[in-house]
């Protein structure tokens, strides 16, 4: 139950309930945010909370090798971290596994963005 309070991802078996780690810790002491599983079930992307300066990270695991691939950073004004205006990524999957798309306010204003996942990760 402490690996769970802990900043890690878990792979939890719904058929006899054992726990594996995925990722056991996100790089560079980042808080994470929000995973998606990949429609396929080899990936998962997920975000980090905003650091000091407001940036946050988008990033791929997979799931057999643990791989941490960072896609992109994105960098919101500080101070609307713990404002009503606050906007986390909260990236989702395409239909197609091809591409995640996002919520961002790093052009100054709330859009919803799509991004693609280069071929050789995901095709």
């Amino acid at each position: 139950k402490e690996r769970i309070h802990q900043e890690s991802f878990l792979k939890l078996s719904c058929r006899d309930g054992a726990m594996r780690g995925i990722l056991e810790q996100i790089p560079h002491g980042q808080r994470g945010g929000h995973p998606s599983l990949h429609p396929g079930g080899r990936w998962v992307v997920s975000d980090t909370l905003p650091d000091a300066d407001g940036r946050r990270l988008l990033f791929l695991v997979a799931l057999d090798s643990r791989e941490f691939i960072p896609l992109a950073t994105f960098t919101h004004d500080p101070a609307t971290a713990n404002s009503p205006f606050r906007c986390d990524l909260h990236p989702r999957w395409d239909r197609t596994g091809r591409a995640v798309c996002i919520d961002s306010l790093h052009e100054g204003f709330r859009g919803l963005y799509r991004i693609d996942v280069p071929e050789h990760l995901v095709g």
